[in-house]
């Protein structure tokens, strides 16, 4: 799950162009009613969706798929932060095929909660 903070923080235009994804968002809005609530969905092609800032993004790909962002801030790597997928309560659909070292060595989200400010 990723996100990015401070300065850097962003609104995400997220489409899925090609394929067939399951999408996972995450509150980490402290202020925000919904804090903490995880939404999931299944999206396919021609499916477009905005991402506030605060909100984490990940996804998994059923099949070949093309995802399309738009953001309204340029990435910063310094400020791209993250927890591991595997620490949420959800059931993923498949199993975790390909994932990169980075984000296998992520925090949990409690103690990404813990140590990182999004508001």
């Amino acid at each position: 799950m990723h996100i990015q903070v401070g300065v850097s923080a962003n609104h995400k235009i997220i489409s899925v162009v090609k394929g067939v994804i399951f999408d996972v968002l995450v509150d980490l809005r402290k202020n925000s009613e919904t804090y903490r609530n995880i939404n999931q969905f299944e999206l396919t092609a021609g499916n477009t969706f905005i991402v506030p800032p605060g909100v984490a993004h990940g996804f998994q790909s059923f099949e070949e798929s093309t995802i399309l962002y738009l953001s309204d801030k340029s990435h910063q790597p310094m400020l791209d932060q993250g927890f591991n997928v595997k620490s949420l309560p959800i059931k993923w659909p498949l199993d975790f095929a390909i994932q990169s070292d980075r984000d296998i060595i992520l925090p949990t989200l409690d103690d990404f909660i813990r140590n990182v400010s999004i508001d």
